[in-house]
């Protein structure tokens, strides 16, 4: 039972109780490698450079810019284990009781992230970060050292893309959903962190200026890119976002048109949104920004003006029916009903405090004046209102009395204790960037695939040609190849037949020189001994005939000896009974009889054991030497 459960515990491995980097790496290769082990390495670098600012003397290193948000302590702990998680897994074996651990800290990052949203909207601290780590200021209104809840939801995403990874290792599969949905989680936590880096980039960062709303620390965002991109890469070669990108990039399988014409398209919709994205954030910038001036320069002229008339009132209206605030706030009611207000769902206000209440005691829009109905102090409405009766003034993105999303600025009117609030709606200043990015979208649909369309019409026929001669250019490369090997084959034979020729008469000389040796020379010894001996048999009346014996015996010596030197010369019978050592040797000795020239042969080791074939080859070129 508990050989099964470690079996099952191993990513990729088969046949052994762990499971090493190079077992996993196999199949996804040495570039999602690299890329795992770069993104995990450079996220804990950055997550380690976001403590800097909380370092004294080292702010700006932390935070990357003078009124930029650092990263919050328990960003980089998420991001060191997150990180850290991915480099193991990499780069050391895993047994299954480390898989189970890595699955808890993931699933614990994930929820850690859900719950910061979770908090976010509901206005407690879910995830006890406010009791885990001491707060360290305010950047405006911006805490300092907390979790922005956009970083929260791509934590989420990251710790469950890596635990569907961690399941799918320890499943022992390769091919599963999980892998999918790691992938395509981890690619939308890099899309996500790139937008914004890019409004970053293009002096637009996201979230500031919402109030207490905490944005994402740029930080955070370059880790969470390096993350994204690490998680992709162990997501492994058949998960969809690698899968995709490895058929748009394969080049050994050419594209057809219908494909190529939708990777097109998709890449100029991509770019475009991309930059219409771009655009519509600095837009949305700009124009809050216009709005918020706008708002402040009327709530400011406007306090002050009432105050100047509030203290003329307490001067020279003091016996005015109901004193000189109601002669003020009289002047004030009859000035705005000539006066349009600023937008559809802009509002002027006043307001003050009656005991644990806010009581609205002026309020303009459309060019009707009106009393809203008293809202508590402590209540989570009416905040801009709130912060002018606290004596203060500034800008502030939050809920009206209505519980409406808007943009207020606020300022205190001492001389009568009232409150000022110049605001409008969040959704007004958005209608029209929405409105037009639509229609542009639209639009830019529109024109990317008319464009597409346009360049398949002009590029096609040049692409037709274009592969027209690629094709011809292989086949000519197939048919040369083909050739090659036809004239590497014809080689072959040629020297399989000069091999065999060679054999042939090798063997042909050995034949005649042994039938030399054995049989004709062997007769021809026979009958020397025989003529010697012929001598002895002759009677008394014979002896003329010794001459022509003893000439008969000669002739038949100088046969045999031309036939052992014809025999040698067609193939030494030593060269198969001693070897090719003393065979050249006596080469050497008979070429120095034979010529009267001095021949030494040096030959080393001694016993040198070579196989027929070679030891003739040896020898003949041996023997052409000397005759050249």
């Amino acid at each position: 039972m508990n050989d099964q459960r470690k079996t099952k515990a191993q990513p990729i491995s088969g046949n052994s109780g762990r499971t090493t980097a190079s077992d996993r790496n196999q199949d996804w290769g040495p570039f999602r490698k690299r890329v795992v082990v770069f993104g995990a390495t450079g996220s804990i670098v950055v997550a380690l450079l976001g403590l800097l600012n909380y370092l004294p003397g080292l702010g700006l290193l932390g935070s990357v810019r003078e009124g930029y948000i650092p990263m919050a302590p328990s960003t980089t702990i998420s991001f060191i284990v997150l990180a850290g998680i991915l480099l193991t897994i990499t780069l050391r074996s895993l047994s299954g009781a480390i898989l189970y651990l890595f699955e808890a800290l993931a699933a614990l990052v994930s929820l850690f992230g859900a719950l910061e949203v979770a908090g976010h909207f509901t206005g407690r601290d879910l995830n006890f970060e406010d009791l885990l780590i001491p707060a360290a200021g305010y950047l405006g209104e911006i805490p300092i050292a907390r979790m922005s809840p956009s970083t929260g939801a791509l934590f989420f995403i990251a710790g469950f893309a890596l635990l569907a990874l961690l399941l799918r290792f320890r499943m022992h599969s390769r091919e599963t959903i999980l892998g999918h949905w790691g992938g395509s989680l981890a690619s939308f936590v890099f899309s996500g962190s790139i937008v914004f880096c890019l409004a970053y980039l293009y002096g637009s960062p996201l979230l500031y200026g919402q109030g207490a709303t905490i944005p994402m620390a740029l930080t955070t965002a370059l880790a969470f890119v390096m993350l994204g991109a690490a998680t992709v890469g162990l997501s492994g070669k058949d998960a969809f976002p690698v899968r995709l990108l490895a058929a748009a990039m394969r080049v050994s399988k050419p594209m057809n048109a219908r494909r190529r014409f939708l990777f097109l398209t998709l890449i100029m919709v991509g770019a475009c949104a991309m930059v219409m994205a771009i655009m519509t954030l600095m837009l949305y910038r700009h124009n809050l920004e216009t709005h918020r001036q706008q708002l402040q320069a009327t709530v400011q002229s406007q306090a002050r003006l009432v105050e100047a008339i509030a203290r003329h009132d307490s001067v020279y209206e003091k016996n005015t029916p109901g004193g000189p605030t109601k002669a003020t706030l009289s002047q004030i009611v009859d000035a705005h009903e000539h006066y349009e207000g600023h937008g559809e769902t802009g509002e002027f206000m006043l307001a003050r405090r009656e005991g644990d209440f806010i009581v609205f005691i002026f309020r303009h829009q459309y060019g009707a004046v009106e009393h809203p109905a008293p809202v508590a102090f402590d209540s989570e409405l009416a905040e801009p209102m709130r912060r002018a009766l606290q004596g203060l003034s500034g800008t502030v993105i939050g809920l009206d009395y209505r519980g409406e999303m808007v943009l207020a600025t606020y300022e205190p009117v001492a001389v009568l204790n009232l409150g000022m609030v110049a605001k409008i709606d969040l959704a007004e200043i958005r209608a029209p960037l929405i409105r037009t990015g639509l229609s542009t979208a639209a639009v830019a649909l529109v024109v990317v695939m008319a464009g597409t369309v346009l360049f398949f019409r002009i590029g096609s026929p040049i692409i037709a040609r274009l592969e027209a001669y690629s094709r011809d250019l292989e086949k000519e490369i197939e048919e040369r190849k083909q050739a090659e090997s036809e004239l590497e084959e014809s080689r072959e034979q040629l020297r399989s037949l000069s091999i065999h020729l060679q054999s042939l008469r090798e063997e042909s000389h050995r034949f005649v020189a042994r039938e030399l040796h054995e049989e004709l020379a062997q007769s021809l010894a026979a009958l020397k001994m025989d003529l010697l001996q012929l001598p002895d048999k002759l009677r008394v009346d014979q002896k003329h005939l010794q001459e022509e014996i003893t000439s008969m015996s000669e002739l038949a010596g100088s046969m045999l000896q031309r036939m052992t030197e014809l025999s040698s010369q067609l193939r030494p019978a030593m060269l198969d009974d001693l070897g090719v050592v003393p065979t050249l040797k006596w080469e050497a000795k008979e070429f120095s009889n034979r010529t009267g020239i001095e021949c030494t042969l040096t030959v080393g080791p001694e016993e040198i054991d070579l196989d027929p074939d070679r030891a003739t080859a040896v020898y003949r070129i041996f023997k052409e030497a000397l005759t050249n």
